[in-house]
């Protein structure tokens, strides 16, 4: 019996209306994956170029105490150039995410490892910048330390030079033949001292304002001593110019104690002028190292599982290219 022709139309249109249906469902799978995949790339790519600032932030965090810090010059750019990497490589994962129910096994599970990678980045990058700040300061402060303990060693130059003037003009007191027939000599010597001295207790200074956290009590105590005894030598030799010798005698005689006590501090500094730090640094910094450390693991994790990622995909587009 023949098929009327109306329900021969009616079976066609909706044939047709039913593979066209399936048709769109099967583009509209394939197109979102394709975005999925493409969110997917552009939050990789954003990672990767958020790598630049990484690279010399592992740099500074594994510098040692005191070490080299020019490769910090320029960092804080780089760092808030990736932390916005990082945040727009995010946005390209929420986009992926929402798209997941049109990707495969593997593009979900690294849409996982991506969110780790950032994450652990972006731990990298806290605990990094901790560290750089305390690196930074302990440089400076070991920087004016060292020019502290420059000025004392130039101190010491000119108060011997005024000693010895001091002597050589005595021995003209004394009917000598001398270079030195004059006091003052000894005095303008003893001034360079003291001013010497006084700088290096002002750049003393300046390094406990640039990392306030190590204890300079030691170096605090001979320097006071220090310039306690060029004061005193200063006077003293004042009092010779003016003629005073009896004054000058006393005066003496305190400049040789304040400078046995001088000595004596000087022999408790430490044998290196970065070993007041390492305490307080230790203590600054040794959290945020281990934070660093595990956030670069869960980093190195996650890249192995895009990594691979990567590959499949690398792999499908040749084999895709060589049946074309």
């Amino acid at each position: 019996m023949a098929t009327p022709l109306g329900l021969r139309v009616l079976i066609v249109v909706l044939v047709v209306g039913a593979l066209g249906g399936a048709g769109y469902l099967l583009w509209s799978h394939f197109s979102s994956a394709s975005r999925a995949k493409a969110e997917l790339g552009d939050a990789i790519d954003c990672v990767a170029q958020a790598d630049a600032a990484i690279v010399p932030l592992n740099e500074a965090v594994s510098s040692q105490i005191g070490g080299d810090t020019s490769s910090h010059e320029g960092l804080s750019e780089k760092i808030d150039s990736a932390t916005s990497l990082l945040t727009e490589a995010s946005s390209h994962l929420e986009r992926a995410q929402a798209l997941a129910d049109h990707l495969d096994d593997s593009g979900r599970e690294v849409l996982d490892a991506l969110s780790a990678s950032i994450e652990a980045r972006r731990g990298m990058i806290g605990a990094g910048e901790v560290i750089v700040d305390v690196d930074d300061a302990v440089s400076s402060a070991l920087g004016l330390l060292g020019q502290a303990r420059d000025r004392l060693e130039s101190a010491d130059e000119k108060a011997k030079a005024a000693s010895d003037a001091a002597n050589e003009y005595a021995r003209f007191l004394a009917g000598e033949q001398t270079q030195i027939q004059d006091a003052n000599v000894a005095v303008s010597l003893d001034n360079e001292a003291a001013s010497l001295i006084a700088e290096a207790s002002d750049l003393l200074g300046k390094a406990k304002q640039a990392f306030g956290d190590a204890d300079y009590a030691v170096y605090e105590s001979y320097v006071a001593k220090r310039a306690e005894a060029a004061q005193l030598m200063l006077d003293a030799d004042s009092a010779v110019v003016s003629g005073d010798f009896e004054r000058a005698g006393q005066l003496v005689s305190q400049y040789n104690a304040a400078d046995a006590e001088a000595a004596t501090f000087a022999a408790t500094l430490p044998a290196n002028l970065s070993d007041i730090f390492v305490d307080s640094y230790a203590r600054l910094t040794s959290a945020e190292r281990q934070k660093y450390a595990e956030s670069a693991a869960k980093a190195a994790d996650a890249d192995a599982v895009v990594r691979k990622y990567q590959g499949v995909l690398a792999r499908a587009a040749t084999s895709g290219a060589a049946r074309a």
